[in-house]
């Protein structure tokens, strides 16, 4: 389900601040800016921040998965057809590549030039 943000024109090296807030978890996979800008997710960190992320599964199960070579990799990725049942115990949360239910992100106008122009911010 795709969300959008208007952002305000700002001027080159300004900061876009985006929050995300959900009932339930879900992951921000890409962003979309303007009708042609793409960028792939940044991991979690000063810039990019989720709360709420957690195993969906009984956080037993998840961590004896986890511990089998593989099992997360192949089964549980975010692009697994079991994906976001374990993200804590797969590190998926700790890599922003996980499900949570409040997602902040920070973009840099120099890094998406469109955002400077106050086109919108598609999530």
């Amino acid at each position: 389900m795709p969300y959008a943000l208007a952002a305000a024109a700002a001027g080159p090296g300004s900061w876009v601040k985006a929050v995300l807030s959900t009932a339930t978890p879900t992951a921000v996979t890409r962003v979309l800016l303007g009708e042609r800008g793409v960028s792939t997710m940044p991991t979690a960190g000063d810039h990019f921040t989720l709360s709420g992320c957690g195993n969906i599964a009984p956080t037993a199960e998840c961590e004896a998965f986890a511990a089998r070579r593989g099992g997360c990799e192949t089964f549980l990725c975010p692009d697994c057809p079991f994906r976001h049942a374990c993200d804590s115990s797969c590190g998926y949360c700790q890599t922003g590549r996980g499900a949570a239910t409040l997602q902040t992100m920070y973009v840099r106008t120099t890094d998406f030039p469109t955002l400077a122009t106050g086109r919108g911010l598609h999530l």
